[in-house]
């Protein structure tokens, strides 16, 4: 007999049953070779962040990118390898483990209860369990939806929301409903030359607003974020830094009927609808607010792998 091959739904399963049950807490924690050495000058931390429960209480998350904020610490010293691992401690997080219940919506996971529970609620959990990055001698676990939660690198353990010198405290009626700061984009890139952070945040309401954000690394400051109004709701989840430090983005034909997850029908990825007929927008970003914008055929990009300029085209 010839073995199935996998499908999407088996890889999704056997995921979520990895990260079904919380996982443990871990403290520098050494970890035995199977074989081999560790190279004499592999010395660094890596850090990683993802989901690592997708129920709270009992209550399954019904999507895979709403599962508590896990970060783990591997530590390479030439010799050895250690290991550490702790959720991220939001507020939220915090208040759920106090009652132990699920009390917030997610991006793909409504309340249990149906409308009348989910209804008017816009305040989402900030999951923190996208991605991580070093600012200087800080840690952030980031969620696109809203604020970083800052970390100590050494421990793990949760300093608390990053307010940015205030810059990424909650401004304007749906900012302030929903509670979870200033968006501040899941996959920041750190220029290899300057060291400059550059992200960006998708800030809802009556007009989407594309905050760009740019940081440099040495200091704690984050400077107010150039802001540029875009023409309707999009979908855009990660972008490409060039080395000329312009961004780059695919605003493709995606939007979100808003209206449901208001009204308590859907969560955020439930509202998720393609605009038909409408093209892909490709939006350069340089100095001084300048905006290059071409169309091309419609289509969906979620992750880039890497972008860069060869003479006077970007790749």
């Amino acid at each position: 007999m010839c073995k199935r091959e996998p499908t999407i739904s088996d890889i999704i399963r056997a995921y979520e049953g990895l990260t079904r049950a919380p996982r443990g807490a871990y403290q520098n924690i050494p970890l035995e070779l199977e074989h081999g050495a560790v190279p004499e000058d592999l010395c660094g931390t890596l850090f990683r962040n993802g989901p690592g429960a997708m129920e709270c209480f009992g209550t399954p998350y019904e999507h895979m990118f709403d599962g508590d904020g896990y970060v783990q610490k591997i530590r390479f010293d030439g010799a050895s390898i250690r290991f550490s691992a702790e959720f991220v401690q939001t507020a939220e997080f915090v208040r759920e483990r106090e009652q132990r219940r699920v009390l917030y919506r997610s991006f793909g996971t409504n309340l249990p209860g149906g409308i009348p529970r989910n209804a008017g609620r816009f305040r989402l959990k900030n999951a923190a369990n996208t991605s991580v990055i070093m600012q200087g001698e800080r840690l952030f676990a980031l969620w696109e939806g809203g604020a970083p939660t800052e970390l100590n690198p050494h421990t793990l353990q949760t300093i608390g929301r990053w307010q940015g010198d205030g810059v990424l405290q909650p401004r304007g009626p749906v900012e302030s409903l929903m509670k979870i700061g200033r968006p501040y984009a899941s996959h920041a890139k750190k220029h290899p030359e300057t060291g400059s952070i550059f992200t960006f945040g998708i800030l809802p309401g009556i007009r989407q607003h594309l905050l760009l954000y740019q940081t440099e690394d040495h200091t704690h400051a984050v400077p107010s974020p150039r802001d540029v109004i875009l023409p309707s709701l999009s979908f855009m989840h990660d972008f490409i830094l060039l080395d000329d430090g312009r961004y780059l983005f695919f605003d493709v034909p995606v939007s979100f009927r808003l209206w449901r997850m208001f009204a308590g029908i859907d969560p955020p990825a439930g509202t998720i609808v393609e605009r038909e007929g409408h093209p892909t927008v490709i939006r350069l970003f340089g100095e001084g607010g300048k905006q290059i914008v071409w169309h091309s055929d419609p289509c969906f990009v979620f992750h880039f792998a890497n972008g860069y300029r060869s003479r006077n085209e970007i790749v």
